[in-house]
């Protein structure tokens, strides 16, 4: 193997990573390891079990080599002029201290190799699921319906590639009186607005929209979580009032989350501009910005990589450094499943991962147990999170 050949040693590393590794590949490896001090460091760093605190997971070849790049780019801008081998040790040195106690697992594996795991049991991924609420109480289930054309008093309802049409048909205006629409546990779906405004709602999550919206705003609650793309009304401004916040605009792309279960309601602000308003008390955000409040009413305003706060809605689950029961629930609120926890202490243990959101959650489990900190049970519609 040549040693400049950065490619092939990153790709024998993920193999060694996931113990995918050939009789043959093995000694290219150890060959590259006795290359040099440096070489033979990082081996021995990367085979211990502090290692182990990041973790991406899945196949994503975009986000994979979008972060091989940048730490080749850091490298190369420090030392210009030296060999590619020299980079290549470089690289494997810097990504220990750049990781901590962790490590990262690229999912690179051929998808036909079995990383299942070996215990029966079945969680689907969710699924476009959704009850329409009508101001008069009646209900309509939206699950097993696509491709319709419902009227239903004043509103038309149009369903049309995943998206939920609402329209009014007459413009009498009606006091205090809201449509809902309801997303259970393993659900999503798409909502449009009779002004063009596209609302994603999340698992677990609730919207309540006035029948007509006034003269003055248009003005929706939130219970959960969703992705607003707002349409521009300059004389018009959207209103979205949750638990612990008012979010104010006139036409931006933003994710609120904020369920009653979680300790801190959030506002991330993908592009435009919103206005927060929390206990008589207003604050701007800023694109690429987060909002967020905890129980206590602490308010704390920060720069985010709005990606991670977001892809749900682009099919991805997406954790960055989180903690094992932010993961485990909300999995859970996707594959619809509970958890139990054998050990107080492994819920604090953090992870990275960026995996296919329609993926096996065998997948997902079996990958995290490789990392060789926790093990999985599971009994009925519940997960049992254990220390191995």
């Amino acid at each position: 193997m040549e040693y400049s050949d950065i490619n092939k040693v990153k790709q024998l590393l993920i193999k060694k990573l996931t113990g995918q590794l050939s009789k043959d590949e093995k000694n290219d490896l150890e060959a590259w390891e006795k290359y040099s001090p440096e070489n033979q460091k990082s081996a021995r760093k990367i085979s211990t079990s502090e290692f182990l605190e990041r973790a991406i997971l899945d196949n994503n070849k975009n986000l994979r080599q979008k972060s091989w790049n940048n730490l080749h780019s850091q490298i190369k801008k420090k030392y210009p002029f030296r060999s590619k081998s020299f980079i290549w040790a470089r690289i494997a040195a810097t990504v220990i201290p750049l990781i901590g106690i962790g490590t990262i697992i690229y999912f690179s594996v051929n998808p036909s190799q079995n990383t299942e795991h070996t215990d029966t049991y079945t969680f689907h991924p969710g699924c476009k699921n959704a009850i329409f609420q009508f101001s008069n109480g009646e209900s309509l289930d939206l699950k097993d319906l696509s491709n319709f054309t419902i009227e239903k008093g004043d509103y038309k309802l149009i369903s049309q590639e995943d998206t939920l049409y609402i329209k009014k048909i007459y413009e009498e205006i009606y006091e205090d009186t809201y449509n809902t629409i309801k997303v259970p546990r393993g659900g999503e779906y798409i909502v449009k607005l009779d002004d063009e405004t596209v609302i994603y709602l999340n698992s677990e999550s609730e919207l309540k929209i006035p029948t007509v919206f006034s003269k003055e705003n248009r003005h929706a609650y939130l219970k959960g979580e969703a992705y607003f793309s707002v349409t521009h009304d300059k004389e018009h401004p959207f209103i979205v009032e949750t638990s612990q916040m008012k979010i104010k605009v006139l036409g931006t792309k933003f994710n609120i989350r904020c369920y009653d279960n979680e300790p801190v309601c959030a506002a991330t602000l993908v592009e435009g501009a919103i206005n927060i308003e929390h206990k008589n008390k207003s604050y701007k955000v800023l694109p690429g910005n987060q909002i967020c409040i905890n129980q206590e009413g602490l308010v704390s305003n920060k720069e985010v990589e709005t990606y991670l706060y977001t892809a749900w809605k682009d099919g991805r689950l997406v954790f960055e450094n989180a903690p094992l029961s932010t993961i485990m629930n909300e999995l859970g609120r996707w594959y619809n499943f509970d958890v139990t926890y054998n050990a107080p202490d492994i819920e604090d243990m953090h992870f990275t991962i960026d995996v296919k959101k329609y993926g096996d959650l065998s997948k997902i489990i079996s990958l995290m147990e490789k990392m060789n900190k926790v093990k999985f049970g599971f009994k009925n519609q519940s997960i049992i999170v254990d220390k191995k």
